[in-house]
């Protein structure tokens, strides 16, 4: 059995054997190899217990001596599991020192394979599901290892000009995200973003204004024209589809009606963007469990089955990269294999598999399964970086268009079927930029303010709007809930249009906002007065009530009724045969009138 590195407090009832009870549990022949290794065969010793003894006398009386006899490999796994308290996981200590952890076997045989040297002074305790150093040595051993230093990770002096003939694309989203956040929100705000009713993701209509909302285009992703043909994937969007997630995880939209519409924390971040607003939505994000960025791997199949139940929550592995990126270099390139290998090292190994059943395929289930989890770890941190991490502006990336890379799986059963696995496959290296550190980062803090949009619309004195560059679509989204167009650029504020706006949600201060922030020279001052006058105007009437109308046979007696000193104080003479009467006193103006002789209809 492979362990990891998770702890199992052992009760306090229990008593922890002695060291040699547990060397007991060694066959004689794996003993015998320890005893010679050690240098405490005796010849002539065949019995089991005098390899107990000489092992044991060794170890206890002279631990520098047994530490000398390690080779580095071991060295570094006794260092490791002395200062850890339980050994690391392999995946974590190959990532680290680039070799294979000792192989652990506790059933004490040899199975054709000589044990490492340094497992003789483990204590593989099945009650508690743990391997460790045996306590009674570790105040002897402990002192005569140093502690591990932490994994270093390497940077790259720049990303590559070229992949396997391909041109490397950069993205920069530090000064993109910010915009690009205020433009979905505004679409939010809009109605315009509706979503599908189980996965909770943007839908086609709402990916496509998504689209038009970026700042700059979505990632190069599809395969060239000349190297298309009727079998080519395609690869679909990413930052278009990440925005409709995204804004869900960090708090700023929620569900409504098929729609998403903005919290209270989204509101207040459309209307003040501030750095601190926007990290309490990143730390949101980080531990969100509702959206898993693995699904979005094109081709990997069984995660809606019961895969979904046997996977460790998509939080705690995006907690795999937060806890250790501050030892990220801050502007430094670093290739994907390398961040991908510092998280395994740092984290203690990052495995989506709770266990070593494989539920997740390619193709079909019974051909295609996957069993080693590491391939689909580098999945999953490909998909987290490209697709969220680098949306959100935290991370700078380098990537080429993925058909036919296969960085992981190349030889999995059924991938002849696709252009790749994933569409991030083409993933190659990431920075941590100056917002990604201070997203990162709690007791950080940033200088940089963020980049406001350059002015694209002219207002003029007579309320008419001159576009100066092709709008996106939350711009002309809102344009058209205030003003009317009258020709391919220009738009005329409308009372009319700008009041049904407000009934249906959008606010004065909203509009306000947004003409100031997208306008040359901001809002002329008698648009600003036209504007407060609107609102006092618009507001002056304060209530509403349901109120029902008689209409009766005649108008003397509506004027009669209406003069009685019963019914008079309920009811209101309109003109002609017409009462009115509010909701709230019909009941009492029934019994009024019914004492005067009428009798109502029913509604």
């Amino acid at each position: 059995m492979v362990y990891g590195v998770t702890r199992f407090s052992q009760p306090a009832t229990m008593t922890t054997p002695t060291y040699k009870i547990c060397l007991n549990d060694w066959n004689g022949d794996v003993l015998k190899h320890f005893s010679k290794r050690i240098g405490a065969y005796q010849k002539g010793d065949t019995r089991k217990q005098q390899f107990i003894d000489g092992i044991a006398g060794v170890v206890t009386r002279k631990p520098r001596e047994f530490i000398a006899l390690l080779d580095e490999t071991e060295r570094n796994f006794l260092a490791e599991t002395l200062h850890r308290g339980s050994v690391p996981a392999a995946a974590a200590f190959r990532a680290k020192y680039g070799a294979s952890r000792p192989r652990l076997d506790g059933n004490g045989y040899l199975r054709g394979e000589t044990p490492a040297l340094v497992t003789c002074v483990l204590q593989y305790d099945r009650d508690v599901r743990e391997i460790r150093v045996h306590p009674s040595l570790v105040s002897l051993l402990k002192p005569l290892v140093p502690e591990p230093e932490a994994p270093a990770v390497q940077s790259l002096s720049g990303p590559p000009e070229e992949h396997r003939g391909r041109e490397v694309r950069i993205y920069e989203g530090e000064r993109a995200a910010p915009i690009e956040l205020n433009r979905v929100l505004r679409l939010v705000s809009l109605g315009r973003i509706g979503i599908a009713p189980r996965s909770g993701r943007p839908n086609g209509s709402s990916v496509r204004a998504l689209t038009e909302a970026l700042v700059e285009p979505d990632f190069a992703l599809e395969a060239p024209a000349n190297e298309r043909d009727r079998f080519t994937d395609s690869a679909g969007p990413v930052r278009a589809h990440a925005w409709g997630v995204l804004v869900q995880q960090c708090g700023w939209a929620k569900p409504k009606g098929g729609k998403l519409a903005l919290t209270a924390a989204g509101r207040e971040i459309l209307s003040r963007f501030s750095p601190e607003a926007f990290r309490r939505g990143f730390e949101r994000f980080l531990v969100d469990g509702g959206f898993d960025e693995l699904n979005r791997v094109n081709h990997l199949r069984g995660q809606s089955g019961k895969a979904k139940r046997y996977l460790n929550p998509p939080g705690m592995r995006r907690h795999d990269f937060a806890d250790h990126a501050d030892c990220w270099p801050v502007g430094k390139w670093l290739a994907f294999d390398e961040a991908f290998r510092f998280i395994e090292a740092a984290s203690g190994g990052c495995s989506i598999y709770e266990n070593e059943r494989a539920f997740l395929y390619l193709g079909e289930a019974r051909y295609g399964a996957i069993y080693e989890s590491r391939p689909i770890d580098r999945q999953f941190f490909r998909a987290f970086f490209m697709e969220s991490l680098a949306t959100l502006g935290i991370l700078d990336i380098a990537y080429v268009h993925p058909h036919d890379l296969w960085p992981e799986l190349d030889d999995a059963w059924g991938r002849d079927m696709h252009s790749f696995l994933g569409r991030y496959d083409g993933l190659l290296a990431v920075r941590l930029n100056n917002w990604g550190a201070y997203c990162l980062d709690p007791t950080a803090s940033y200088s940089a303010a963020p980049p406001e949009e350059s002015p694209r619309l002219q207002l003029l004195p007579n309320q008419e709007i001159t576009a100066l560059q092709e709008l996106s679509a939350p711009d002309l989204a809102l344009l058209e809930l205030i003003a009317v167009r009258k020709s391919d650029h220009v738009w005329k504020l409308d009372v009319s249009t700008l009041l049904k706006s407000v009934e249906s949600g959008v606010s004065l201060e909203e509009i306000r906002n947004f003409l100031a922030a997208s306008t040359r020279n901001g809002i002329p001052a008698n648009v600003v007065r036209w504007l407060e006058e609107l609102e006092t105007k618009a507001f002056s009437c304060k209530d509403a009530q349901p109120a029902t109308v008689f209409s009766w046979r005649d108008p003397e007696q509506a004027v009669t009724v209406a003069n009685s000193p019963g019914t008079g104080k309920l009811c209101r003479h309109l003109s002609g045969n017409r009462l009115i009467v509010l909701d709230h006193d019909l009941n009492a103006f029934a019994n009024a009138a019914r004492k005067q002789g009428f009798l109502l209809p029913q509604k």
